[in-house]
C-alpha cells in the first residue's frame, strides 16, 4: 500500500494518528487502531495493513486483525493468559476498544483494562515510545520502548497474575518470503503449535524457513537467538527484528497460546515468529515478568527493528 493511500484509509474512517520520522521514512501510529505501529519508507507502507481493521468492528465472534506492529499482554492462553477470560478466544475489548493518545513527540499511551482467564481484574496502562534513526539512504530503525503500568491496589504473585509486554510485527510474506535465524543449537527454537519441520533446513548455521505455507506455525525462541531476519525478495524488503534483553528482576516466561485449563509451565519465549495461510506472518518479541506485580509497577520491553528497501 502506497503512504497516501494509507494516509486516505486512516482520513476516511476517522482515525486519529500521529507520525514519527521525516519525508523519506518513519513510523505512523493508528491512535484508534490498537496503536499499532506502521512503518513506511520511500512512499510506501511496508508493514502489513488491513483495511477492515480500520473500517469494520471487531467483536468475540470476528476478529479484524490490523496489522503493523501491536502491543499486547502475555502470556495469551493458559490459566493465566488474557484470551479465554469468556471461555472462547478473542481479544480483549479493552485492547481493540482502546484510544490512544499521544502525550509527547513520539510517545502514545493508553488506560486498558485487563481481565485474565482467573477472573482477576487488572486496570493498566499502556505505553509506546518511538524513536526512528536513518542509517542509510534507504535503511532505518525503528527503536521502541513498550511498556504496561499496573494501575490496580492489589499486589499478586506468579501464580495469580503474569503481566509479560509482548510485541507483534507483522508483514505480507507468500512466495519469495524467508525467515532467517542463527542455529543455535538443541533446543534454541521449537514449534510452539504444528510442525513445521517441512517448512525449515539448515544451511551453514543458519535457520532458513519458508513463509509460504498451507498450515499456520510458530516458531519460540530461547535468548540463544538475537535476531530474527524476514526477507521478502518480491517487494527488495528486509527486516531484522531484535529484543534488548531484560531489566533486573524479570523472567521470560511461556507466552503460549494454549488450553486456559493448563498451567503457563512451557518453555520461556524471548523470540518468535508466527506464519499464517492466509498471507501474513509476525516477527514478534516478548518481555519478562517479576515476582509479584504490585501497584504502581511499570514493565517496560525494548525493541530494535531495522528496514531496508533495495
Amino acid at each position: 500500500m502506497r503512504v497516501d493511500e494509507f494516509i486516505d484509509l486512516m482520513r476516511s474512517s476517522g482515525c486519529r494518528y500521529s507520525y514519527v520520522g521525516d519525508d523519506f521514512g518513519g513510523v505512523f501510529v493508528a491512535l484508534d487502531v490498537e496503536g499499532r505501529l506502521f512503518s513506511c519508507m520511500d512512499g510506501k507502507v511496508l508493514s502489513r495493513v488491513n483495511p477492515d481493521a480500520f473500517t469494520k468492528i471487531s467483536t468475540g465472534g470476528v476478529y479484524y486483525n490490523p496489522g503493523g506492529d501491536g502491543l499486547w499482554p502475555a502470556p495469551e492462553g493458559s490459566r493465566l493468559g488474557y484470551e479465554y477470560s469468556t471461555g472462547n478466544w478473542r481479544v480483549p475489548p479493552g485492547i481493540t476498544g482502546a484510544r490512544w493518545v499521544e502525550t509527547a513527540p513520539g510517545v502514545v499511551n493508553a488506560e486498558i483494562d485487563l481481565i485474565n482467564n482467573e477472573g482477576i481484574g487488572l486496570p493498566c496502562r499502556f505505553g509506546r515510545k518511538i524513536e526512528v534513526v536513518r542509517s542509510g539512504t534507504r535503511e532505518m530503525t525503528v527503536n521502541v520502548v513498550e511498556s504496561i503500568e499496573y494501575l490496580g491496589q492489589r499486589s499478586y504473585g506468579r501464580d495469580e497474575v503474569l503481566l509479560v509486554p509482548w510485541s507483534l510485527c507483522q508483514f505480507d510474506c507468500g512466495a519469495g518470503s524467508r525467515l532467517i535465524f542463527s542455529d543455535g543449537g538443541e533446543g534454541s527454537f521449537w514449534d510452539m503449535y504444528a510442525p513445521s519441520t517441512k517448512q525449515r533446513r539448515i544451511e551453514s548455521g543458519k535457520c532458513i524457513v519458508d513463509l509460504c505455507t498451507a498450515e499456520r506455525f510458530q516458531l519460540g525462541m530461547s535468548s540463544a537467538i538475537s535476531c530474527l531476519r524476514f526477507e521478502d525478495a518480491g517487494r527488495g524488503l528486509v527486516v531484522e527484528r531484535r529484543g534488548c534483553g531484560l531489566p533486573s528482576g524479570l523472567d521470560w516466561i511461556d507466552i503460549c497460546d494454549r488450553s486456559p485449563a493448563e498451567e503457563p509451565d512451557g518453555r520461556p519465549v524471548v523470540l518468535s515468529a508466527y506464519c499464517d495461510p492466509s498471507g501474513f506472518m509476525e516477527v514478534e518479541s516478548a518481555g519478562g515478568c517479576s515476582k509479584r506485580l504490585e501497584p504502581g509497577f511499570k514493565n517496560e520491553l525494548r525493541t530494535e527493528t531495522w528496514f531496508r528497501l533495495d
